[in-house]
């Protein structure tokens, strides 16, 4: 039932649930280095829920995924530094199609057991994803944002920058989905992080990025926010985690990421990626 959870609160509008993250992938264009970044948004009192596993197969090969106890998968990347990162799509009107996986699932055992980003899309394409979501998939060589719906998926290309940006609405063309359920803020969202692109060189300068706190408190850094449905819930961000799939690394801030909040080293021992597996790596979507 958790693993199901989205497709339960995110598709034909059968819940309160209301989302809110904020999503950056980055080539740096000087130094080639690929980053996927992501603050995470939902129900203040699941902070405590939030967990890291960090999974080794029986081939050696592994996964490391930031979700919710409980479920399966979420954001994360693997030993071949294939990353992905989630914003939720509310939909209205939009049935689950059963025969296609739910969102958590086709995170954890198709993207994150990709051994490429285009690998990783294409199999994506293929099965299909039951509610509608955004996955932004990136590995060393390139990110791609991946709109997903049981009517139908979008892709967004990185822009001139090396950028791919995404909060909590369908971007891609054609609009196969269209809700009033959206937050009204991610589209303050989304033109805030365009704004502050041009800011952006290096991880550090996306954690300030991702500690922006204009328009608070539904700013990119978004603080307690009760949800205008007399549920008495409170959006807040309750991660921060910027991935470096150059060389398989990450950095995780659990809760907010205010300028200055400690930030815990993931995997703990070192670097996780398959340095020089490029050839393997090869991203480019067919």
């Amino acid at each position: 039932m958790l693993n199901c959870r989205s497709e339960i609160g995110l598709t034909g509008g059968s819940t309160d649930t209301i989302d809110g993250c904020s999503a950056i992938a980055f080539k740096d264009p000087e130094t080639g280095k690929q980053l996927l970044c992501q603050n995470w948004d939902w129900y203040g009192n699941q902070l405590d829920n939030v967990v890291v596993l960090d999974i080794t197969h029986l081939d050696g090969t592994r996964v490391i995924t930031i979700t919710e106890a409980g479920i399966v998968g979420k954001v994360g990347f693997n030993g071949d530094c294939v990353g992905v990162t989630l914003n939720a799509i509310a939909t209205e009107g939009v049935s689950i199609d059963f025969n296609m996986l739910p969102i958590h699932l086709a995170l954890r055992y198709i993207v994150l057991e990709s051994p490429n980003a285009g690998e990783a899309i294409n199999r994506i394409m293929r099965i299909g994803v039951a509610s509608s979501a955004h996955f932004l998939i990136a590995d060393s060589i390139s990110a791609y944002g991946v709109e997903v719906s049981p009517l139908g998926n979008g892709i967004i290309q990185a822009d001139e920058g090396g950028f791919v940006l995404h909060t909590n609405h369908w971007v891609s063309q054609p609009e196969l989905v269209v809700s009033g359920k959206w937050l009204p803020d991610t589209y303050a969202r989304l033109k805030r992080l365009q704004a502050l692109k041009s800011k952006i060189h290096s991880d550090e300068d996306i954690w300030e990025v991702m500690a922006d706190e204009e328009n608070a408190p539904t700013g990119i850094c978004r603080g307690g926010v009760a949800i205008a449905n007399g549920s008495g819930k409170e959006l807040v961000t309750l991660f921060g985690v910027v991935m470096d799939l150059e060389n398989g690394v990450a950095e995780l801030v659990h809760g907010r990421p205010t300028k200055g909040k400690p930030r815990m080293l993931l995997p703990k021992m070192g670097a996780m990626g398959n340095a020089g597996s490029d050839v393997k790596r090869q991203s480019a979507w067919v």
